[in-house]
């Protein structure tokens, strides 16, 4: 895949799955992109994470967040054929879909209401009794007579979709640093231009911070003080 003359930098803050995935975006948009990582692309919670895609087995209640993660769901398939055709890696994606299973009668009341506002949305769900519940998982106790299968929901491989996505980007033009620490953004007149780390500065015209959990040991913490009325 071409890659747009490079017009623009951006540093990016950590090299998990997202800040990999912000890479290869920028990068294929024609941004001059550095990923700086404190250890190993996707060595943190991108590569623990279990892979379970499931949007509609773990929502609560309809609502932007539902919508956003039936939407993140969707895109799932796509980008697994995309990592697929440009660095020929399966990172596991399959829509095998989940069971989940209740335990009290409580919990299946809930399953009923679950159901039925996710059909309302087009969504497929499937009740099931116990005897449904044993042709598809023999192996379930006795005493749970009651669950949904959503069909829709998936799986992907963690550390493989990290690294497929990682060699995406660098082979688009991105620049991965490991064992780089920021100790600080750079700010000045309300813009950030770059990042100090212990060997200096690295420059840019845009910032983005991926560090997960750590992101708030980055400083400084950007608050509305650094936003322009």
């Amino acid at each position: 895949m071409t890659t747009s003359p490079r017009t623009s930098r951006a540093v990016v803050i950590g090299g998990g799955l997202v800040g990999s995935l912000v890479a290869l975006r920028l990068a294929d948009a024609g941004v001059e992109v550095r990923v700086l990582e404190r250890s190993v692309p996707g060595a943190e919670a991108s590569s623990a994470a279990a892979g379970i895609l499931a949007a509609q087995a773990e929502a609560k209640a309809p609502g932007a967040l539902f919508d956003l993660a039936v939407e993140s769901r969707g895109l799932h398939a796509r980008l697994a054929e995309e990592l697929r055709e440009r660095v020929g890696l399966d990172v596991g994606y399959r829509r095998a879909g989940v069971l989940d299973v209740a335990a009290t009668e409580e919990e299946a009341h809930h399953f009923t209401e679950r159901a039925r506002w996710q059909k309302e949305r087009g969504l497929p769900v499937e009740l099931l009794d116990a005897e449904s519940l044993r042709a598809r998982e023999p192996g379930l106790a006795h005493d749970l007579t009651h669950g949904a299968l959503f069909p829709d929901d998936g799986v992907v491989d963690p550390p493989r979709l990290v690294a497929g996505v990682t060699q995406a980007a660098a082979r688009a033009g991105a620049v991965f640093r490991i064992g780089v620490t920021v100790r600080r953004i750079v700010i000045e007149n309300g813009r950030a231009r770059g990042v100090e780390t212990e060997d200096g500065l690295i420059e840019g015209d845009a910032v983005i911070v991926c560090a997960g959990a750590w992101s708030g040991l980055v400083p400084p913490r950007l608050d509305r003080s650094y936003i322009e009325e």
